[in-house]
Order: C-alpha cells, then structure tokens, then sequence
C-alpha cells in the first residue's frame, strides 16, 4: 500500500474525482513545460519525461489513483487522439518521408515487432498467470505499463546508441564508450533493480524503473563525454 493508504485508508484524489484529477495533471503539465523551458538540465531530459516521473511519484505515494475512468475515457480516448492530428498538422510529412524514408520504414518494423511481441507474450502468459490466482487485468495494466515506459524511454536509448556507438566508438574512443556502455548496467540498473525488487518489495513499476534509469545515466555521462572532446582520436596514427 501507498502512504496515504496506509494513512487515510484511501488515495488523497479519489478515482471518480475528475475535476481533482484534471487539476492535478493540468499543474504538473503545465510545471514540466516550465522547467523545460526554465532550465537546461529539464531541457535534456524533456518536458514528456518530468510529466511521467510526476505522476508516477504521486501515483506510487498516494496523491492519485493508479486506476481511473478519466484516463481512459477522456485522456486516452479523447485528448490523446485529438493532439496527435494538431501535431501532424505542423509537420512536413512529405519533406520526412523525403529524407527518412527508409529509416522510418525500418523503425515502424520493428514497432510492429515489439507491438506483436508483446501481444504474444501477454496471451502466452496469461493463462499461467490466472492459474496461479492473479487476474487478466492486472496482467494487462502491468504490461501496458511496461510497454508506455519502454516507449518514453526509448529516445533516449536511441540517442545513447547513436552517440556511443557512432560518435564515440567511431571517433576511436573505445575504452570510454564500452565502460559508458555496460557500467550504467552493472553499476546502476540492475543493483537498483535487485534492490527495489529482493530488498524493499516494492511494486512491479518501481522494479521496471532500472531500464529508463539505466539510458538516463547513459545520456548524461554520454553527453559529458561528448562536450568535452577527449573522445576524438587520430586513428591514423599507430
């Protein structure tokens, strides 16, 4: 149970709140685009990622509830399908189909993949998981949260590749991008996964927490290395 479960014996916004809800995502929207625009360290790390680290916060705490009818019914299926078109709208859809065509082909690949990877092992799965007394829809809101974590992380994971497997290794800087590579894994991820998961007992969110944990290491120590220019070498030269 959260905090405030365990001290009020509900969450502090209840589910069938909505005007509570709406207001206390409206605040943090609107504190994430401030800091993003505020400071440069929100900036790196973008506006998206401050809202989904907020909301996880006071989920896992207690302030919000983690189940309710408005993300559904009205984030989900009314905002959501509504900003993304008024996004659409500003882009030049012909001018990156141009220029990354093939690579926007290779990316939607391999989202259908991991779409129908997921899909797979979640039907796979579910019958051994409700034979042993779970439910099917805890098995679906824990892989839907796995799945939405995995994309917000993923620019990031993209960037770490680009940027220590091309930038770094490529500019001969080897030894530096190995350790930036697999420490953030060894020295962070997976102790902090063990951790939440063998030591505190937490929920299955806070465990899932070691992946976007482990890139957002990578990036920061990726990006320091990349400022400072130590990683150009001359590999002409014996």
């Amino acid at each position: 149970m959260s905090l405030m479960e365990n001290l009020l014996g509900r969450t502090l916004i209840q589910p069938d709140d909505t005007w509570g809800l709406l207001g206390v995502m409206c605040v943090s929207v609107a504190l994430a685009i401030f800091l993003e625009q505020k400071y440069r360290w929100a900036a790196r790390i973008s506006g998206s990622v401050i809202a989904l680290i907020l909301a996880m916060v006071m989920a896992n705490i207690g302030i919000l509830p983690i189940q309710s009818v408005l993300y559904d019914d009205i984030v989900w299926g009314v905002i959501v399908p509504m900003g993304i078109p008024l996004l659409l709208l500003q882009c030049n859809l012909k001018k990156i189909w141009r220029e990354a065509g093939k690579m926007l082909t290779i990316f939607l690949i391999g989202a259908a993949g991991t779409i129908t990877g997921a899909l797979l092992a979640y039907f796979a799965l579910r019958g051994a998981y409700t034979a042993t007394g779970g439910q099917a829809e805890d098995l679906a809101a824990v892989a839907s949260m796995m799945m939405t974590m995995m994309a917000l992380a993923m620019p990031l994971k993209d960037f770490n590749t680009v940027n220590i497997v091309g930038v770094l290794r490529g500019g001969g800087d080897v030894k530096a991008a190995t350790l930036i590579d697999i420490g953030p894994l060894w020295g962070v991820a997976i102790p902090y996964a063990a951790l939440c998961g063998l030591v505190l007992k937490t929920t299955v969110l806070w465990v899932y927490l070691a992946f976007p944990l482990e890139q957002a290491v990578k990036f920061f120590v990726g990006i320091h290395r990349l400022r400072s220019g130590k990683w150009v070498r001359d590999l002409t030269r014996a």
